[in-house]
Formats: C-alpha cells, sequence, structure tokens
C-alpha cells in the first residue's frame, strides 16, 4: 500500500482506509503527548501494484509477515514455503514450451535473478491473441509474475491473486471486503503458531457502509485481516 503523502502532496487512499477508524488509529509509542498517528500497528503481508487485485493479508504481526514473505523462514523451522497463486490473462497465445519455461524459472531482470520452479496450468485462450493462465510461485520479488510473462515476449493485461498459502477470497465476495481471519485460519493455512498471548476470541461489529459489510475482528492483541482489493477498471484519459 502507498503510504500518505506530506509537505502539500495529497494523499492518496490506501488499504488502510477500509479498516474501521478504531483500527487505523492509535497511539505513536513513547510519545508523553499522546499524540496519534495513522494505522501504526499494521503491515501488509506482501504487496499488490497498482494494477493487481486480489487477497491482501494485513496484520500487526510482525513474526507472520516474515514467515509468509521470507522463503528462508521456512527452510529455518523446517516448514513447508508459503505459496502464492495468480490467474492471469496475458499477451499472445502461449503455447506448451512458453508455459515450459514460466516452470522451469526465467530471467527476472532488473538485477533479481532467476525465478525459482513454479507451478504454471493453461486455463484456456480468449480470441486468438490471450491466454488465461494460473500461475503459483513460491517467492515474492517485485512485480515477479509481470517480469515472468515478459521473460517470454508475453505480457500481463490482468492479474488478480487468488491465494496466498491456504487462505483464498471465499466469503470476500465486493470490492475493497475483508474480513478478521481466525487463529486456527493462520495456523491451518499460513502453518503459523501465533504468540501465546493472543486469543482465538472474536466480536462482530456492524459497519455503516454501504455495502453492509460486517466485519469480524479478533479481540486479542494480534491480529489478522484478509481483504480481497479489487479494483475496477479505470476510465481511459
Amino acid at each position: 500500500p502507498q503510504g500518505g503523502g506530506g509537505g502539500g502532496v495529497e494523499r492518496r487512499p490506501t488499504v488502510y482506509d477500509f479498516l474501521p477508524e478504531r483500527m487505523r488509529v492509535g497511539h505513536a509509542s513513547g510519545d508523553p503527548a499522546g499524540r496519534k498517528r495513522s494505522h501504526p500497528l499494521w503491515h501488509a503481508v506482501g504487496r499488490l501494484d497498482l494494477k493487481t487485485s486480489g487477497l491482501l493479508i494485513v496484520t500487526n504481526d510482525g513474526g507472520l509477515v516474515h514467515h509468509v514473505t521470507n522463503p528462508a523462514a521456512a527452510e529455518q523451522q523446517k516448514r513447508g514455503e508459503i505459496t502464492k497463486t495468480y490467474r492471469a490473462l496475458c499477451m499472445g497465445r502461449l503455447e506448451e514450451e512458453a508455459l515450459q519455461r514460466l516452470r522451469d524459472g526465467v530471467d527476472l531482470a532488473g538485477g533479481l535473478g532467476w525465478s525459482r520452479p513454479a507451478q504454471v496450468e493453461l486455463e484456456g485462450y480468449e480470441g486468438r491473441a490471450k491466454t488465461r493462465l494460473r500461475l503459483t510461485i513460491c517467492e515474492g520479488k517485485n512485480r515477479q509474475i509481470r517480469r515472468m510473462l515478459h521473460a517470454i515476449q508475453s505480457g500481463v493485461l490482468e492479474l488478480e491473486r487468488v491465494s496466498i498459502g491456504g487462505l483464498t477470497l471465499d466469503g470476500i465476495e465486493e470490492p475493497g471486503a475483508w474480513r478478521a481471519l481466525t487463529i486456527e485460519e493462520v495456523r491451518r493455512h499460513l502453518d503459523y503458531e501465533p504468540p501465546p498471548h493472543s486469543s482465538g476470541s472474536m466480536s462482530v461489529p456492524s459497519l455503516s457502509s454501504p455495502s453492509s459489510t460486517r466485519v469480524a475482528t479478533p479481540s486479542s492483541r494480534r491480529r489478522w485481516a484478509a481483504g480481497g482489493i479489487r479494483r475496477r477498471k479505470s476510465r481511459p484519459r
């Protein structure tokens, strides 16, 4: 998510704006005046660029961020790596040879090295010059899916992240909707053991929004929210 601007620069909306205000504003630590700052505790697990939609996890648990985004952490803890799955509409009619290159690994350019082996499934073709793919990767380098397609002389027209680990967009239907994760979901789908002081108890407040979205919020110190950030297509300028 993009941060707020200063010095006269207009602030852009971020994913934090989807959260209730009581979860977006808190006190700066060590500030004797008790001054408030926006979203001081929340971190996005990975990121979605401006032209990508789909699943995003927001948390105040730094251990979870490290666990999901750092492949080395999974190896050290002898746990399975957390995969991310995307659906992409790509330029051109991609045949099996091109798909196998994606599976084996390609040069991502920009000093990022080669991509690790990936799972790539052909979902079908749209007309003569578009291909729908489902790609699962176990790393998250900058704009990786787009770089992978560029490496095989293709490009991405649409991109949606549909899962992180075992978490999917199930239960998140509207653009910008979100829900809280239970501790059991974090354990089961992300293979992560929350800190001992976390609690599985939940409270469910109702938000006064046009979509009448109901949001479940953990009452413990550690919180995890899974959101579906689905952006509408922008109007041509």
